[in-house]
């Protein structure tokens, strides 16, 4: 993947889908690999070393909240073509696999903590969603590091 795009940190978000986007990231995080597809927003930006927030979208458990952190170790570009086989018809592109991965206590609900995460930049925070499609999404070191402290007070 490119370097061209300074990205330190982002995050990575799982959708309900063939399953609810909880087992999918539970079976992700387990095989140590998350897919990224062909036009993930950030996708061919991502590289080794950048720190990662995991959010679950969707409706079902552990729903809307970040649940876990990790750092990128490497990427694993596709020399074959594959789809994944919780969203068919997705193209995956590369595969990463992850270092440091810290499956939070308790997850952190975004909608309890929207006022303070500054990479969601609406005024009018129900639309907090927008800033969470795509798989992948940037987030600034402020909002990041406010996560993981409360990711930590949750104990």
């Amino acid at each position: 993947m490119s370097d061209t795009y300074d990205i330190e940190q982002i995050l990575l978000i799982a959708n309900d889908a063939e399953k609810t986007a909880y087992k999918i990231f539970n079976e992700r995080i387990s095989k140590n690999t998350w897919p990224i597809y062909f036009k993930t927003k950030f996708g061919k930006y991502l590289k080794e070393g950048i720190k990662v927030i995991f959010y679950i979208a969707g409706q079902d458990e552990k729903a809307q909240s970040f649940i876990a952190s990790a750092k990128i170790k490497t990427i694993i570009e596709n020399e074959i073509m594959e789809f994944d086989p919780n969203n068919k018809f997705s193209r995956v592109i590369c595969n990463i696999k992850f270092e440091d991965i810290n499956l939070f206590k308790q997850g952190v609900k975004i909608q309890n903590h929207l006022n303070n995460l500054s990479f969601i930049k609406t005024k009018d925070k129900r639309y907090f969603g927008l800033y969470l499609q795509g798989g992948v999404s940037r987030i600034d070191k402020q909002s990041f590091d406010y996560i993981i402290k409360h990711s930590i007070q949750n104990f």
